[in-house]
């Protein structure tokens, strides 16, 4: 599942039919090769890119200028389709994550696909953690906190 879904046209209707989109470089008007459930594929052109939790049936394979058309007129994909480019997947963008530093959670809701957490640079008291039970004998005998 992609979380890009783009609006394509067909040449023959002008109805708009959304699709899903694994690709960060495209823009509104490029042509595209679009797989639809019936496995057929076919020339389209982008009207509209939206960011949606939606689940398409059909799914943007590649750029039409970056295919080919064999001697029957068919398309012919390039080597390694579909192409993706950018984080168009959670799969891709966790794995960015992680390789970020971010830490996978473990999370009671199972709405969630993944929950990660990044930590940064800031120091407890100067780089030492002080356990529980000194900052309680210290605020307590003083009746301040430690420092």
């Amino acid at each position: 599942m992609s979380y890009i879904i783009a609006f394509v046209s067909f040449s023959d209707s002008a109805k708009e039919y959304p699709v899903q989109c694994f690709r960060t470089d495209l823009k509104t008007g490029d042509e595209v090769l679009v797989r639809k459930t019936d496995n057929q594929m076919i020339a389209a052109k982008v009207s509209l890119l939206k960011y949606l939790n939606w689940e398409c049936s059909a799914t943007i394979e590649c750029r039409k200028d970056e295919c080919s058309l064999d001697n029957s007129g068919n398309f012919v994909l390039p080597k390694g389709f579909p192409l993706s480019y950018g984080l168009a997947s959670p799969e891709v963008f966790i794995k960015a994550l992680k390789a970020a530093g971010w830490v996978p959670l473990k999370s009671r809701q199972r709405m969630y696909k993944a929950v990660l957490a990044n930590t940064n640079s800031t120091d407890i008291c100067s780089g030492q953690l002080i356990p529980d039970s000194i900052l309680r004998f210290s605020s307590a005998a003083t009746g301040e906190m430690p420092l």
